[in-house]
């Protein structure tokens, strides 16, 4: 990828990985940490975005991803290579990044799993060439604080928060979804 602040922002931070998600969802993620931290989800290319008119990822509990194209081109966040940044806290083996990052992947790719944030992805034509990293924290350290620090310099980059983050606040603390 070529230098951008976003990929700068990430990489100071200690984020790794960088694996399309096509080859993550075929590999089983197995190169994924079994450890609490943050992931991130990184658009590699520039230019406008198109939008599907469906969303890839299904209903959950009854309610559907699909969002109006108008919506999601409001909230498209011009020049970002981030489109999501969530936390794995690790309370359990389902909230680690292993186990989250698979469920969002499996949700993008038509699994009724619980995965709801970052849903607007899945209505992002080319999601197969965007890119995830991760930051395990280290000893002591907290997701939720880690992914709060990455959205605060995110916006303070753009001005917004990442297109794929529908809550306000903080970045998404997932698994909560179960």
């Amino acid at each position: 990828m070529q230098p951008h602040p976003d990929l700068d922002l990430l990489t100071s931070r200690g984020f790794e990985g960088f694996v399309p998600i096509s080859q993550l969802h075929r590999g089983g993620c197995q190169d994924v940490p079994d450890v609490p931290g943050v992931y991130v989800v990184v658009r590699t290319e520039d230019g406008p975005p198109t939008f599907l008119k469906r969303s890839h990822a299904p209903a959950w509990r009854g309610e559907d991803p699909t969002r109006p194209v108008d919506e999601l081109e409001a909230r498209w966040v011009e020049g970002a290579r981030v489109l999501f940044i969530a936390a794995a806290p690790g309370s359990g083996v389902r909230h680690r990044l292993l186990q989250r990052i698979k469920r969002y992947l499996r949700h993008g790719h038509g699994a009724s799993v619980g995965h709801w944030d970052g849903r607007f992805l899945w209505q992002l034509s080319g999601t197969s060439r965007v890119e995830m990293a991760w930051r395990p924290c280290a000893e002591g350290e907290d997701a939720r604080a880690l992914a709060d620090e990455t959205m605060r310099a995110f916006e303070t980059l753009h001005g917004a928060r990442p297109f794929a983050n529908a809550s306000p606040g903080g970045a998404e603390v997932t698994g909560d979804e179960d």
